[in-house]
């Protein structure tokens, strides 16, 4: 796991609140649902870290 602010690495999977730091990203997004987020449906949703946890185990 890799906690990063405004430089995006390359990684398998992005967790993130912000859709738009998903655009040149290639590997498994996950987004954690958040109040400015929650009508968008493009991409699989989790809504607390134990889900992210039951999806990458």
């Amino acid at each position: 796991i890799m906690f990063c602010g405004e430089k995006i690495v390359n990684t398998d999977i992005m967790i993130d609140d912000r859709a738009k730091n998903f655009i040149d990203f290639k590997g498994r997004k996950l987004l954690f649902s958040s109040p400015h987020n929650l009508l968008l449906t493009d991409y699989e949703r989790v809504n607390n870290w134990q889900e992210v946890l039951d999806k990458l185990m």
